[in-house]
């Protein structure tokens, strides 16, 4: 792709949002064969996007995909006569409008992705000469009609993506032009009902995706027309009622129905008959309580059932016995309290059973006989306090077996006899105290074994005798104080062994014989000290864990596992680091020492440690008695130092980790540092000085032309100049909160093109245009600034903006401020002195989906001052001065979901408020 450096140039000058120029001068591109991908462009205005041309090769078709750019329109001149476009991508491009003939030449185009944009409306005729257009993609965008001429020109669309999107109602016949389309995605909007007429005509459809509506009810016809699907997704609906005769239609094709997340209580008689070839039905997360015998009488072809999160006494086993297909059933999450033995008779191509979470205590004998081909059964969350020998007699082919949060107390010999190919068994929050030696006999494939958060003080030492495919043992949050010689000498296949939250005080040398062994998990026990035999026997570990237990040394013993890629020893005792002790850690990659007693660290106490990239000793106290502590350390790249008493005066030096790009210092007393102690650090990418006492200026930034993230919370007073971050240029995420300014100066974020999160304040001074060239922008957090002094215009260059805080500040909000914010997701306003909401405040944000406004004085609120901002799903207006509400202020939010009011003077709630 031919793009100069200069045009790059040329264009970011041009894309200065707030400029107007007088005159337009042409941009020309080329476009190589047959991908043309082209980044960072930047267009003020229609006239200046229209400015653009594409040299195309017109004997090849081009596929043509504008990233991280801005353009208003699509370029008319993009579809010139014979260009041979075939793919245009304006994915994500705050793209705002299509003008008319825009398509009139794009008789090649077959994919056009305009997703993630802020397009309002879809007139008739949009996409008119676009002749030869498959697959149209507009989800995300802000549109809240279409035309009931959107697809002429456009007959041979396939598929069509409006999703998120703010679509209330569609006109009738709508896609009586498109019948050869087979994918339809209406996902995510805010239709309320579907009228009879709505998909006439399209008798290809394959996939209709209509869930995160709100529709109430089904009527016997709304489906008419669609004679070819084959999925129809209806989840998370306000579904009510569906009549009889809704799928009435679908005698054949349809395979998959989604109704889960709805409000269905019943469902009427032989709804669900006439579709013969149905195979996968969800009714998950309704409110069903009884489920008629025939249900599923007319569904002979049923593959998956999913009934979770109902709340359904009891099953019959009628319900089921037309179902020879069913291989997955799944029933979590309801209120069974018996399991009839004949539930399942009818069903032995059933592989998976899914009975979490309900109130069984027993599982009868017979319940689970003939099921040959079972290759997995969830029995978690139950009441069951054993598990018996036979049950599981005929599942020879039972893979995985879940038993965790039951009652189970001992582990009898026999239990799992018949599943001999099963290689996981969960029995985690039960109530184990023993466990028979014979116990796994009969599962000599079993790969992984979880025991966790039980009563077992001891394993029989012939647990794991006939074992030879084990390679997980998870043993944590048990009672053991000892691991006995020889508990794991059979099991040379085993990989991973977690014994920590146990009270386990030694281990012996000889008891851990695993030569196969990566990863041991022994923190938080109460271990003082390792022999230095102890881990002889695992000589191949790759991850050592033995934080929070009660070691006051660096164990000696783990110069015998000389593999090992991560040593944690945090929340120990550790007082010293010697000289030389981790000078066999020559593949170690991870050492973690945080929060032990640490208060001396020997000179070349790191030695040894060539391949190490990441070093944490957080929270301790040492004195620091060589300049070159890191000097043996050539590959780190994460270096956590905070609460170290590191002061930058006691000499430490960094200069040799050319490839560090991470370095913590907060909470360290760093006052006075010499501003150059980062330099050589042309690799650091985060660097973290929060607390520190620094009283910062562009010196300490000068040579970090890699940084993109820095904090520098909590410290003294600063000025920002315009040369503050000069020496950082690709910053990304700036944070200086709680470190008052005593100036900014209007350029001072200006080169930082890319930043995209910027978190400031306290500052009195005027704010002016400090975010003028911050196109990027996502986040702003802005605390105990002046906003007595702000622009109309200071936010209309950040239009990329998704999170908005601003506290302590305000004592009014205007419109004009959000004017230019059109994906504004998060607005938190919270602690400020507002007392009115204009009307039209929330006009240009039309996908807010989180606001706060606690904790300001407001009296009044208007009837319409949320309807524009449908898509609410959380609205704080707790600890306000609110008196009441009017009827219908809520109207129209059907999205939301979480409601706080507490803490106001609110004495009566008409009724209707919540209507």
């Amino acid at each position: 792709m031919g793009l100069e450096r200069s045009v790059w140039g040329f264009l970011l000058l041009l894309a200065m949002l707030h400029k107007v120029y007088s005159t337009v001068q042409p941009i020309k591109l080329t476009c190589e064969p047959s991908t043309c991908r082209y980044n960072g462009l930047l267009f003020a205005s229609q006239e200046h996007t229209n400015a653009l041309t594409i040299t195309f090769d017109t004997e090849y078709f081009s596929d043509v995909y504008f990233e991280n750019s801005t353009l208003p329109i699509i370029p008319l001149t993009l579809f010139a006569k014979d260009s041979g476009v075939r793919t245009l991508n304006i994915s994500g491009c705050d793209l705002y409008e299509v003008l008319p003939k825009t398509f009139r030449d794009a008789t090649d185009l077959k994919y056009l992705y305009l997703d993630n944009n802020r397009l309002e409306n879809i007139y008739g005729g949009m996409f008119f000469g676009a002749k030869r257009l498959e697959d149209l993609r507009l989800a995300n965008n802000h549109i809240k009609t279409i035309d009931r001429q959107m697809f002429l020109g456009i007959n041979s669309l396939l598929e069509l993506d409006l999703s998120g999107n703010m679509l209330r109602s569609l006109p009738q016949g709508i896609f009586a032009d498109v019948g050869r389309m087979k994918k339809l995605s209406l996902a995510d909007n805010f239709l309320q009902q579907l009228d009879k007429f709505t998909f006439s005509g399209m008798t290809s459809l394959e996939e209709l995706d209509l869930s995160s509506n709100f529709l109430q009810i089904l009527e016997a016809d709304a489906f008419d027309g669609l004679l070819g699907l084959n999925r129809l997704y209806l989840q998370n609906n306000r579904l009510e009622m569906i009549d009889s005769q809704a799928f009435a239609q679908f005698v054949l094709y349809l395979k998959q129905l989604n109704l889960s997340k709805n409000n269905l209580k019943s469902l009427p008689d032989g709804v669900f008959r006439p579709m013969l070839d149905l195979e996968i039905l969800e009714l998950q997360q309704n409110f069903l309580s009884q489920l008629d015998d025939t249900l599923f009488g007319g569904n002979p072809n049923l593959e998956y059932i999913n009934l979770d999160n109902n709340t359904i006494t009891a099953l019959q086993p009628a319900l089921l016995a037309n179902l020879s297909y069913l291989e997955r059933f799944s029933f979590e999450h309801n209120l069974l309290r018996e399991l009839d033995v004949q539930l399942f008779a009818n069903n032995s191509a059933i592989k998976r059973i899914w009975l979490t979470g309900n109130f069984l205590k027993e599982i009868q004998p017979g319940t689970f006989d003939g099921m040959e081909r079972l290759e997995e059964l969830h029995l978690k969350t139950n009441l069951l306090t054993s598990f018996e020998g036979g049950l599981l007699k005929d599942c020879s082919e039972l893979k995985e077996l879940y038993l965790y949060d039951n009652q189970i107390k001992h582990l009898k010999a026999g239990a799992l006899e018949g599943a001999a190919k099963l290689q996981i068994l969960n029995m985690d929050m039960n109530e184990i105290t023993t466990i028979d030696e014979n116990f796994l006999d009969d599962a000599p494939l079993l790969e992984t074994l979880s025991l966790v958060n039980n009563f077992i003080k001891d394993i029989p030492v012939g647990l794991f005798s006939k074992q030879t495919n084990l390679t997980y043992i998870v043993l944590s949050e048990n009672q053991m104080k000892e691991v006995k010689p020889n508990t794991f000498s059979m099991v040379d296949s085993l990989l991973e062994l977690y014994l920590d939250s146990n009270q386990i005080d030694r281990i012996d040398g000889g008891v851990l014989n695993l030569t196969s062994l990566e990863y041991l998990d022994l923190s938080h026990n109460a271990i003082k000290e390792l022999n230095e035999d102890a881990l002889e026997g695992v000589p191949n570990l790759i991850t050592l864990k033995l934080e929070s237990n009660l070691l006051e040394d660096v164990p000696p013993a783990i110069n015998k596992t000389t593999s090992l890629t991560y040593l944690g020893l945090q929340r120990n005792y550790i007082k010293q680091l010697k000289a030389g002790q981790f000078s066999r850690m020559t593949n170690l990659l991870t050492l973690d020492l945080d929060g032990n007693m640490i208060q001396r660290m020997e000179q070349d106490c790191f030695r040894g440690l060539i391949s190490l990239n990441k070093l944490a000793y957080v929270n301790n106290m040492p004195v620091y008695e060589s300049n070159d502590l890191f000097a043996h350390l050539p590959n780190l790249t994460e270096l956590f130092v905070y609460e170290t008493n590191y002061s930058g005066t006691n000499g430490v030096r960094f200069n040799s980790l050319k490839n560090l790009q991470l370095l913590s210092l907060s909470t360290n007393p760093m006052a006075g540092v010499d501003p150059t102690f980062l330099a050589g650090l042309k690799n650091l990418t985060k660097l973290y000085l929060s607390n520190t006492g620094i009283s910062f200026n562009g010196t300490y930034f000068q040579s970090l032309s890699s940084l993109e993230t820095v904090s520098i919370t909590g410290n003294k007073n600063t000025s920002i100049d315009e040369h503050f971050f000069a020496g950082a240029p690709g910053l990304v995420s700036v944070d200086i909160q709680d470190t008052f300014l005593e100036s900014i100066s209007v350029n001072a974020f200006r080169s930082l093109r890319n930043l995209t999160e910027l978190y400031i304040g306290p500052y009195r001074g005027d704010l002016k245009d400090i975010l003028e060239g911050n196109v990027e922008l996502k986040i702003l957090y802005l605390k105990e600034m002046n906003f007595t002094t702000l622009p109309d215009h200071f936010f209309w260059n950040n239009r990329k903006l998704t999170t908005l805080t601003i506290d302590n500040n305000l004592s009014v909000l205007k419109p004009v401020w959000f004017k230019h914010l059109p994906y504004l997701d998060y607005l938190d306003v919270s602690y400020n002195n507002i007392s009115e909401l204009p009307t039209d405040l929330f006009e240009s944000t039309p996908v807010l989906h989180q606001l706060f406004l606690m904790s300001n004085p407001l009296k009044v609120l208007d009837v319409n001052v949320f309807q524009n901002v449908i898509g609410l799903t959380l609205l704080d207006l707790e600890n306000t001065s609110l008196a009441e509400l009017p009827v219908g202020i809520f109207d129209g939010l059907y999205k939301l979901e979480e409601l706080y009011l507490s803490n106001n003077y609110l004495a009566n709630l008409s009724n209707g408020t919540f209507r």
